[in-house]
């Protein structure tokens, strides 16, 4: 049984995530590779001097305008400074859970090969109480009818012991341009009809048992989609409250976050038991 004590941490938990301000003209990207060096050049392109934090474990420190900020114990007040606005994090993307408590960027960036904002949600559980978990098995039915649910021509693999599905109009042997335009109707690349976006498909997904939470990946230039930081802290919160409604009532918790742009999405189903 969930306790008292679990149920305060929760509450105090989704109040904090909900105070959080926005920091204004500000950039977070999670992963320095080849999709995070584009990020960081389009940052660097951005007007007024943006904000912008890198957080990867392995950084190449190609770009001298960036301060280490590692040992910097509230990186906060030194982002909301007038003075320096450009630092990295040589740590690993965990820590973005711990900053997120604070303050949220007004334009979030994953460029890591994991479904971020999932990742996020479960390290933020998580933390509250170690056996206390976000689990991945829902039952064989949800799944289903999760799966039913979606056109089956997007359903690029579904993996039901992890509780991803895989969302795309290309084929599983089909490789994307790297700076795609996503047109919506139609593919050139891929000689492709798309009478849906795969944003639409996932948010259309209205299951009586399953709350969803689709978050979309906004295109801000060929090959490069950004998340809005108000939205990823608003399904935050929601996705807690609901959490936390169910726990008072005593009910299980199942639902699903997706990220999605117009030509792919990732989708994670998970439980909590009361």
């Amino acid at each position: 049984m969930i306790s008292t004590e679990f149920l305060h941490k929760l509450s105090d938990l989704i109040h904090k995530i909900d105070q959080a301000p926005i920091i204004e003209n500000s950039f977070f990207i999670l992963g320095a590779g080849n999709f995070g060096r584009s990020a960081i050049q389009y940052a660097l392109q951005q007007p007024n001097s943006p904000y912008i934090l890198i957080i990867d474990k392995e950084i190449n420190k190609e770009y001298p305008e960036f301060q280490d900020a590692t040992n910097i114990a509230n990186i906060h007040e030194v982002l909301s400074s007038d003075s320096q606005r450009k630092y990295y994090l040589q740590k690993d993307i965990s820590v973005v859970s711990d900053i997120l408590q604070s303050k949220f960027p007004e334009r979030f960036i994953p460029a890591v090969p994991i479904h971020a904002v999932a990742y996020i949600i479960s390290k933020l559980f998580s933390s509250l109480q170690t056996e206390t978990k976000l689990n991945t098995n829902v039952p064989e039915s949800i799944w289903e009818e999760t799966k039913k649910s979606i056109p089956e021509s997007v359903i690029l693999k579904d993996d039901y012991e992890n509780g991803v599905i895989l969302l795309s109009w290309a084929k599983i042997d089909e490789i994307c341009p790297p700076n795609c335009h996503a047109p919506l109707d139609y593919c050139p690349h891929h000689n492709r009809d798309k009478p849906q976006t795969i944003i639409e498909i996932s948010q259309a997904i209205n299951l009586h048992n399953l709350r969803n939470f689709t978050i979309e990946s906004h295109q801000v230039q060929p090959g490069l989609g950004i998340i809005n930081g108000l939205e990823l802290k608003q399904v935050i919160v929601e996705c807690f409250r609901e959490i936390h409604k169910n726990f008072v009532s005593n009910l299980d918790s199942m639902f699903f976050l997706s990220t999605t742009c117009n030509c792919h999405g990732v989708l994670n189903v998970f439980s909590v038991k009361k």
